[in-house]
């Protein structure tokens, strides 16, 4: 199997050519509403920088201290929709732990890039046929940016008069 480059970075360059569901973004990360989000405003914290391993990333010099207020941000603002979400960091799996038999990981480090998913529990989040089913999200990615680009995190809304 041939892989010709990180569909991740692909996804990246895309969403910054375009910039319709762009939330926020630094030099070193971009928080987006993916296309065909699974979920009501979900967003995607993923760094500029290819990389496919969340710790190994991390431990260079000024990468935490990028990432920290960046993330509180990002969650600052779904937290003005609900307070209740899940998080999710996706990394390379740990070959140590597990020798695969396989040379389907030989190219991991190039093929995946780590990613961080803020899935908030909003009403309107639908999942058919159960919890193994399919996920309706009534709320389209360009509008749910456009709403979190609105909430400016730290910032407590006017109260209505």
């Amino acid at each position: 199997m041939k892989r010709e480059r990180c569909i991740y970075c692909d996804v990246l360059q895309q969403e910054l050519q375009q910039e319709t569901r762009v939330v926020d973004q630094t030099a070193d990360f971009v928080a987006f509403c993916p296309f065909a989000s699974r979920w009501s405003y979900e967003l995607w914290v993923v760094p500029v920088r290819h990389s496919s391993s969340f710790e190994n990333d991390l431990v260079e010099g000024g990468r935490i201290a990028s990432l920290a207020p960046f993330l509180k941000s990002c969650l600052q603002r779904v937290e003005k929709l609900s307070p209740s979400l899940h998080l999710v960091v996706h990394t390379e799996p740990n070959l140590q732990a597990s020798k695969p038999t396989k040379n389907w990981w030989q190219t991991l480090r190039e093929d995946y890039h780590w990613h961080i998913e803020i899935q908030p529990d909003v009403e309107g989040r639908r999942r058919l046929l159960g919890t193994e089913g399919f996920n309706f999200n009534p709320i389209p990615a360009e509008q749910a940016a456009l709403v979190l680009r609105a909430l400016e995190p730290g910032v407590e809304p006017a109260p209505a008069a």
